[in-house]
């Protein structure tokens, strides 16, 4: 029951950062940039998968104990 309650509080702080830095780049670069930035950071996010899928291939496998 932890866990879930973890999982539910990280999902409300990345809402939280998301929108504390859509508010910091509307108000310093303006709101035609914000396009812009949310590409790159679907971009970077993309990446990381990406990588992430690579390093877990790349690591080796361990069989489940029975």
């Amino acid at each position: 029951m932890a866990i879930g309650r973890l999982h539910i509080g990280a999902f409300n702080l990345g809402i939280a950062g998301g929108a504390w830095a859509g508010g910091l780049v509307v108000e310093g670069i303006g709101l035609a940039a914000a396009p812009y930035i949310a590409a790159a950071v679907v971009a970077v996010g993309i990446a990381l998968v990406r990588l992430s899928g690579r390093l877990n291939a790349a690591a080796p496998q361990m069989a489940a104990a029975e």
